[in-house]
């Protein structure tokens, strides 16, 4: 490439090309569908479990290589409309080839520290405490969260108080027709039999439930076996379940005596094994009543306990002055992230926690992490430095995989795990060409737009964005102080 300097002298200059910037910047360039697709790397054919779900740690395989993409590839995938490309889209560098896409250091090692060290502390802290997530997020949210995920739970709560109501009545229900089969089996009279000459079944037990206090509406149903009208209840129809069975799929409606239950003993053993079923399951449903009612009440009263969690926010907040931006999603920015990782932050961070393995294995995955974000300075990497990190992404794997086997591979750790190591083994950085460098711009950006909120037309107010971004790049690039 030729240059004039500021004295007008031509300099000619070798120039590679790179692209950089966020994970989403860099789909949006590819014409990918974004990290949140089927096949999420931008960079290869990320194997997957299944035909939808993502691979698993506890099924990663660090010995595999997937198939890179090409410039190629991608035109050829946007034509099929296949591999997450969307359809008629175009790559916008096609003269950068896919091994000069930089993977962006800070948003991966963001991206990995929120999804596999913060979220595991914090939920590792309510386990402790006694709380449910949605009890700790109501405590500590904004008024409006919180609002919201009060009347969440109030919602969930009264979903479980009414069907708690109903299975009441059907277990009183199911109990009621017990006490008319033991009174039948202590009736001495033959006739009671056949309360109702239409009934076919041969033993009805109507007379027997009106008198135990039985007072649901009688209904008919027709065994399709020995095709009997007999009533719902002499056939054995007592749930709400198996009267909707009836309903809907009545050729499956068999009474007692052609499924072998002839005499009354035999049919109080059958009844009774409903009214133990039904009874599990209201204490099921009482027990999860309650513990919604004793979670909304937390959840309504800031002063709820929960001394781990205060602790470990505590630390975060206030010890070490951190703080989770918005624009980032709630997470924490670059410079917080780099100083959680730090020997002296993550040493306090453990200290919230009790002494036991699972403490030490979160202790290990922050600073194998801690590590490896270490080598993402802007600084050229020898060869000893580049076999170190490698190890550390192995190892960082390792841990992982032990950890969490049942959670998914994000994109970011993916990227981290297969494709880092190559590009710094080949370019002997991660740092110098990172997107690090450029994340200020997204204020200057954010400058502009409110700067220029007047000019209503969107193209026009956007070309005079892009020209005082042009003019910077020009000052900056010639060396002059803006």
């Amino acid at each position: 490439m030729h240059i004039r300097d500021e004295h007008g002298r031509v300099i000619e200059k070798n120039v590679e090309i790179y692209l950089t910037g966020d994970y989403m910047f860099l789909c949006e360039c590819l014409g990918h569908g974004g990290p949140g697709t089927k096949e999420p790397c931008i960079f290869c054919y990320q194997e997957k479990r299944g035909n939808s779900s993502h691979l698993t740690l506890g099924e990663l395989n660090m010995g595999s290589t997937p198939r890179a993409r090409t410039v190629g590839s991608y035109a050829r995938d946007a034509r099929r409309e296949e591999f997450s490309v969307v359809a008629g889209e175009e790559v916008l560098f096609r003269n950068i080839p896919i091994t000069k896409i930089i993977p962006p250091s800070l948003h991966i090692v963001m991206g990995v520290f929120d999804k596999y060290v913060i979220h595991p502390l914090f939920q590792y802290a309510l386990r402790l405490d006694c709380l449910t997530e949605e009890e700790f997020m109501a405590c500590s949210s904004t008024t409006e969260s919180k609002k919201k995920l009060i009347e969440g739970l109030k919602q969930k709560y009264q979903e479980h108080e009414n069907y708690l109501t109903l299975i009441e009545k059907e277990e009183d229900d199911v109990k009621n027709i017990k006490r008319a089969w033991d009174m039948k089996a202590d009736s001495n009279s033959a006739d009671e039999d056949h309360d109702y000459a239409y009934c076919g079944a041969l033993h009805c037990i109507i007379t027997c439930m009106q008198r135990s206090g039985y007072k649901n509406d009688i209904d008919l149903c027709k065994c399709s076996q020995c095709e009997q009208k007999m009533h719902m209840e002499c056939c054995g129809i007592i749930t709400v379940e198996q009267r909707a069975a009836d309903e809907h799929f009545p050729e499956r409606t068999i009474c007692y005596s052609c499924r072998n239950l002839s005499s009354v003993p035999q049919i109080l053993n059958e009844v009774a094994t409903y009214v133990k079923e039904i009874r599990q399951i209201c204490s099921q449903t009482e027990e999860t009543v309650a513990q919604l009612s004793k979670s909304l009440q937390n959840a309504t009263d800031k002063e709820a306990e929960r001394p781990v969690t205060q602790a470990l926010e505590r630390v975060l907040y206030h010890d070490l002055k951190t703080i989770r931006k918005s624009y980032h999603g709630g997470r924490f920015n670059g410079n917080d992230t780099k100083k959680l990782l730090s020997s002296e932050s993550i040493g306090k961070i453990v200290a919230v926690f009790p002494p036991c393995e699972k403490t030490n294995e979160m202790r290990d995955i922050m600073e194998s992490l801690g590590v490896i974000m270490s080598f993402s300075a802007a600084r050229i990497l020898d060869e000893g430095e580049i076999e170190r990190f490698s190890l550390e992404v192995i190892n960082l794997a390792y841990l992982l995989k032990s950890r969490y086997p049942n959670e998914t591979v994000s994109p970011k750790l993916h990227v981290l795990l297969n494709h880092v190591t190559p590009y710094i083994e080949r370019f002997k950085s991660w740092g110098i060409t990172s997107e690090q460098s450029i994340e200020h711009l997204h204020s200057v950006f954010s400058r502009l737009e409110r700067e220029t909120l007047t000019i209503k037309d969107p193209i026009l107010r956007y070309r005079i964005i892009l020209r005082h971004l042009t003019i910077r790049n020009f000052v900056h690039d010639t060396a002059h102080k803006l």
